[in-house]
């Protein structure tokens, strides 16, 4: 049917953010997350062959550190579809955990950490629970919020070690039971 302004989405649909992104005509995706698959660059080579451009914009935490490991920093520098971008226009250094999808008029805000699990590409058992909405943004809502933001390459960006990694998700996860 015809796309409304905004959708909800969640792991329960058929088709997941990927293909809701990827039905609009562009070959860019910037994706900002906090959390990052450790194989991230065999992660992007899953994303539909559209998205020939993707910018990956890693929010630091605290210490100043991205939430990827030198491993993954080093696929995605192999992959020739996707780089590590970082805002320079931010007046304002904090963490940042929320996770914005944005590819040609489509903006998506949710809890979809750019991961395997995250974006239910693993096994059934091991894919996040995730929601969010995507909204249409006009062609003057895409511009203005495009020009908010000043983009350029890391040249040099602090990475995460598995450790700091398993210990970071550790103060985040707790054990619940339905």
């Amino acid at each position: 049917g015809k796309f409304r302004d905004w959708q909800f989405l969640s792991s329960f649909d058929d088709e997941g953010l990927l293909d809701h992104l990827a039905q609009e005509d562009a070959n860019q995706l910037t994706v900002w997350s906090p959390y990052f698959d450790r194989n991230l660059g065999d992660l992007i080579q899953r994303f539909p062959e559209g998205f020939d451009n993707i910018g990956i914009i890693a929010a630091p935490n605290k210490e100043g550190r991205i939430g990827i490991v030198k491993e993954a920093y080093e696929e995605l520098q192999d992959t020739k579809r996707a780089q590590l971008l970082e805002d320079t226009d931010r007046s304002v250094e904090q963490f940042t955990h929320a996770k914005i999808w944005m590819s040609g008029n489509r903006l998506a805000i949710g809890s979809w950490n750019c991961t395997e699990s995250g974006l239910n590409l693993s096994s059934k058992s091991k894919n996040n629970i995730e929601a969010g909405i995507i909204y249409q943004l006009t062609s003057r809502e895409k511009n203005t919020l495009s020009d908010s933001f000043k983009l350029k390459a890391i040249k040099k960006p602090i990475l995460s070690s598995d450790k700091e990694l398993d210990e970071d998700k550790e103060g985040l996860l707790e054990d619940f039971s339905f």
